[in-house]
């Protein structure tokens, strides 16, 4: 009853071609019912022919039932005797009329509006419904959709972006030397963005796109898959996944999952047979972060404290400015601690000096999400500062 309901509710809204609310009418029709059951009434659902038959003639609102609830009524109290002076010819032609409307509105009007598959499906279901019946009829669309539907999402791309360490850069504020050395070294970093369910389907595509890095990049030593926007991961895709890191080792490739729910972790650690395998890391900043200074390790660049231009800017301010504290001076916090609060005002700028500080926003729901780390040589406080408007972050020290 519930599936007829659903069913016949929205096939009335195509054809009328009004929005309607299936949550709605099915409560309707439900406190119907339990009013009928009180006084012994058959249980009643929304009809699709004779709505169609109402909106032909030209009825609407609550006429239609209030006609049939006077036509029942009538056969509860005087019988069914006076339907035999009913003309039969008549209620046959209603049921074609209703038959053949029906065939035309689905067959034909829908012929431009369906792709050729979703159309066979449509002549698929009449055929059956016709030979067998309404349930067989739904069942085997309700199957055919599905098959339709796996080959469909099978053919989409499930890699939403590529890029490396050269041209995405993490949460942290580096000096130029640091950037144009991460822009030379950056190809040694490979950044794959996932998309979409990740199933049987999918589960060879994804395999092959990870393989392919790794044969057309010799210079890659990190590969990190992201999976911000996957939702979700069925076990055959798992098992590429693994058999990805496996290749990945013996080709000397570290490869992390990054952004991961901790439904799709679990997924992933249940079809891994070695944990010691995987790496994981939560927000795919906090791993480029650690890439990047993996790989500025590698290169042997100076710090920043020795090399930024905008230290060296600062410590000419404080000898010229030396005994005028209003101007320039020194601010020194603890691990932990507020240097800026949200909705300040923006009265000054801040020049890292030493150490690390953070800057966090409002994150969806509750808590707060880090929008980026300043390192020695990092102005802060700019923006707010230059537009004459409120502080929009907090920012509060990593290290002393």
């Amino acid at each position: 009853m519930c599936i007829r309901d659903s069913l016949n509710t929205t096939g009335l809204s195509l054809t009328f071609q009004q929005t309607s609310d299936t949550e709605r009418d099915m409560r309707a029709t439900g406190l119907t019912n339990l009013a009928s059951a009180v006084v012994g009434g058959l249980p009643g659902y929304v009809i699709l022919g004779e709505s169609i038959l109402a909106r032909r003639m030209g009825l609407a609102g609550h006429l239609p039932g209030l006609a049939a609830a006077v036509a029942c009524a009538g056969a509860a109290l005087l019988g069914v005797e006076y339907l035999a002076y009913a003309p039969a010819g008549l209620m046959a032609m209603i049921v074609a009329y209703l038959g053949f409307d029906l065939l035309g509105t689905w067959l034909l009007s829908t012929l431009r509006r369906l792709s050729p598959h979703e159309y066979a499906i449509v002549i698929l279901i009449v055929l059956v419904t016709a030979t067998f019946g309404f349930l067989e009829a739904l069942a085997l669309g309700t199957l055919a959709t599905a098959v339709i539907f796996v080959f469909a999402y099978a053919n989409a791309d499930i890699l939403h972006a590529r890029t490396n360490v050269a041209r995405l850069r993490s949460w942290v504020e580096r000096s130029d030397e640091e950037i144009q050395q991460l822009k030379n070294l950056g190809r040694a970093c490979t950044v794959l963005e996932l998309s979409g369910f990740l199933f049987f389907g999918t589960a060879d595509k994804l395999a092959k796109l990870a393989k392919g890095e790794f044969h057309s990049n010799p210079e890659m030593r990190y590969l990190v898959l992201d999976f911000g926007r996957v939702t979700g991961i069925d076990a055959s895709a798992a098992a590429s996944l693994i058999e990805v890191v496996r290749v990945a080792q013996s080709a000397g490739i570290e490869v992390t999952f990054c952004a991961m729910t901790s439904v799709l972790e679990r997924q992933i650690r249940l079809a891994t047979p070695q944990q010691e395998m995987l790496r994981f890391n939560g927000p795919i900043d906090a791993e480029i972060e650690r890439i990047e200074d993996k790989l500025l390790e590698s290169a042997q660049i100076e710090r920043p404290a020795q090399s930024s231009r905008m230290l060296e800017i600062v410590r000419e301010l404080e000898q010229e400015f030396v005994n005028r504290p209003d101007i320039i001076r020194r601010v020194s916090i603890r691990d932990g601690q507020e240097l800026l609060a949200k909705g300040d005002s923006s009265d000054e700028l801040y020049v890292v000096y030493s150490g690390q500080l953070r800057a966090e926003a409002p994150a969806e729901g509750e808590g707060r999400r880090i929008l980026a780390k300043f390192r020695p040589g990092a102005l802060i406080g700019e923006v707010a500062y230059f537009a004459h408007v409120p502080r929009t972050t907090w920012v509060i020290a990593d290290e002393p």
